[in-house]
């Protein structure tokens, strides 16, 4: 409070008053809290300095000069009163004030009570609220703030604000545009926004990473940018370009690799060349890169093992090519099984789909079958007609023990798989040297056999669903010495023809159809050619003109016989052995040969017009070979038998 009297001046008025009174120390010392000696206008016992007239309270406080001015007691190093102080001024004392100078420092902000180092820090305000100094925008403090969010200078943080502001997950110190990325864990540590899957950048994904590889395309190389599924292929190079797992040596893609990086392929630009092409014959390229424009490969057949191979002949059905083959042995494993047959004096019908030859063998038929030696053998021919209801056969044997001999007309039926047949036995004489089935008009099966040691001659016929009943029509034994014999019938004919190899040369016979319970009981002499020694004899099935080709043993040479006795030769060196013919369906004459050094050969042409010649070449000398032309006339199959094997090949006719 206000008093109007000094301390002075009080003592002077007790010694001037009439009588002198005296105050003890105590009660002056009681007194002086009501003095105000600085005359700031506050008694002493609320002025802290009554000896500065500058300092009372309300009096304007001037922070960090040391002095509580207003008297509010406070560390005038505080001014935001936090009880934290700058740096700076830890341990300066506030005269007047007993508590000052023990404030811990850190202050970053003595302006704001909400600034100190006991705060909790607010990330990305831009205020560095706990005075750690830190930039606002880098949580992590990995040296690059976050790419979230404005970036300012950080308030209370000086010489913040001038960092990256690029880092992708600023909660994680391992990831910013500094980290080293590492690929497929689903993390992008270097903030470059890439797909972690896709370590070359090339848009496109690993193999392991792709959710559907049957529509989704994979990357084969993910660490170069230049190997995808969209790239272009640059050939011979080693780098799957454009990862679609073909070979860098296959440029046409036909599963050949070039013959230049010690591939097969002698042609790498035409996928219709390589080692496994069908070759096109009479042309210009070397379709099979066998060496030679018009040669192409009979090679053996694989899991076949062969003793005595013969008897080749060719046929077709509506759906599939048959080639049939007599052994006396052999050992094989069909397609697809796992275990191998051993037959004995048997007769395998070999099955490849028509509409796929290329995909290889599709079955093997055991038209005739013998586990163990049966006690007979194989007469050394077999002919076949290919149905699509079965393949008919006749074939001739004989007894080791009683020199019974037999000739029988079998059906291998392929809808129910079952062997079905006939047979004529007339009683113990030598083999049959040669046998041949025809069909007549009206569907009937015709089978002869004929040999010259007897002279017996032996006819069966049967309709087929009388073999089928494991039946005939008719057998008949009948005089006939011949080494050589083929049956035909004419389109629209009831005739029968018999062309054989007789003591007279080449003799052309005559018959009529027997009744049934009948066979042939003679044979009507047509014609005689007696300056031939046929070694083979073919009448083509496939054209109703009336050809006869044959092997001459005089000349060596392949005749060809028209309807009117008109004669053609075709000389083969070294003298022909064997023939086999086919008709194609263009006209042309297709043959397989055997000449006198076991040399195989095709001749393509036509006997009015001239043949042109291809070797064959199975890798063994020949003793019989066969050729057939698809039903549309694109392929020709020919195989070549030896003593022990039997090679098959295909080309692509001109």
């Amino acid at each position: 409070m206000r008093v109007g009297i000094g301390l002075m001046g009080g003592f002077a008025l007790a010694l001037t008053s009439a009588s002198c009174t005296w105050i003890t120390p105590a009660e002056l010392e009681s007194a002086r809290g009501s003095l105000d000696d600085d005359q700031d206008g506050y008694d002493a016992d609320t002025d802290c300095d009554d000896a500065d007239p500058d300092i009372y309270p309300g009096a304007p406080d001037t922070w960090y000069d040391g002095i509580d001015a207003n008297c509010a007691g406070d560390d005038d190093f505080d001014a935001d009163q936090d009880s934290y102080v700058a740096d700076a001024d830890v341990g300066q004392t506030t005269l007047g004030v007993e508590t000052s100078g023990l404030l811990d420092g850190g202050d970053c902000n003595d302006a704001d009570a909400a600034s100190n180092p006991s705060r909790t820090d607010t990330w990305y305000d831009g205020i560095d609220t706990n005075c750690d100094g830190l930039d606002d925008f880098d949580a992590d403090s990995d040296g690059y703030a976050s790419s979230q969010h404005d970036y300012v200078e950080t308030t209370n943080a000086a010489g913040t604000g001038g960092l990256e502001a690029s880092d992708c997950d600023d909660g994680d110190t391992s990831i910013n545009p500094a980290a080293v990325e590492i690929w497929y864990d689903g993390i992008d540590q270097d903030c470059l926004g890439d797909d972690d899957f896709d370590a070359d950048g090339d848009g496109w994904l690993p193999e392991e990473w792709v959710e559907d590889l049957e529509t989704t395309d994979a990357d084969c190389d993910d660490t170069d940018s230049e190997v995808n599924p969209t790239a272009t292929e640059v050939w011979y190079d080693g780098v799957d370009q454009d990862c679609d797992g073909a070979s860098d040596y296959d440029a046409d893609q036909d599963g050949y690799d070039s013959d230049a990086y010690d591939g097969d392929d002698c042609n790498d630009l035409d996928s219709d060349i390589h080692p496994a092409a069908p070759e096109i014959l009479l042309d210009s390229a070397d379709s099979d890169c066998d060496g030679g424009n018009d040669t192409f490969s009979v090679s053996p057949l694989e899991d076949f093992a062969w003793t005595g191979p013969h008897s080749l002949r060719w046929d077709e059905n509506s759906t599939d090519i048959f080639l049939a083959a007599s052994s006396d042995e052999v050992t094989y494993v069909s397609p697809g099984a796992t275990s191998s047959t051993t037959l004995y004096q048997s007769i395998l019908v070999l099955d490849w789909s028509s509409q796929d030859l290329e995909a290889g063998l599709d079955s093997v038929i055991q038209f005739q079958r013998n586990a163990a030696d049966p006690g007979w053998t194989l007469a050394p021919s077999f002919e076949m007609i290919a149905k699509d209801e079965a393949i008919y056969g006749t074939f001739g044997f004989r007894y080791t023990s009683s020199g019974s001999r037999g000739l029988r007309l079998a059906a291998y039926t392929l809808d129910t798989v079952g062997r079905k047949g006939s047979s004529h036995v007339p009683g113990a004489y030598e083999h049959l040297e040669d046998l041949s089935i025809a069909e007549d008009s009206e569907g009937n099966l015709h089978a002869i056999g004929c040999e010259s040691s007897d002279g017996l001659g032996q006819h069966i016929w049967a309709a087929p669903e009388t073999l089928a009943d494991n039946d005939n029509n008719g057998t008949e034994s009948f005089d006939f010495s011949a080494d050589l014999c083929r049956l035909h019938f004419y389109e629209d004919d009831p005739t029968g023809t018999v062309v054989a190899s007789t003591a007279n040369g080449l003799e052309v016979f005559t018959f009529e159809r027997p009744d049934d319970d009948a066979g042939i009981e003679a044979l009507d002499s047509a014609s005689t050619y007696s300056s031939y020694a046929p070694l083979d004899i073919e009448i083509p099935r496939e054209t109703s003109a009336a050809w006869i080709v044959f092997a001459d043993d005089i000349t060596g040479d392949i005749v060809f016989l028209d309807d009117t006795g008109t004669e053609t030769t075709q000389t083969i060196s070294g003298g022909v052995m064997s023939v086999d013919v086919r008709v194609a369906p263009d006209g042309n004459f297709v043959l397989a040969y055997v000449d006198g050094s076991g040399q195989a050969g095709v001749l393509l042409g036509h006997p009015d017009l001239g043949f042109s010649s291809l070797p064959l070449d199975p890798g063994f000398t020949a003793t019989d070979a066969a050729a057939h032309v698809d039903d549309d006339g694109v392929y020709l199959l020919v195989a070549v038998a030896g003593t022990d094997e039997l090679a098959v090949g295909t080309a692509l006719l001109p």
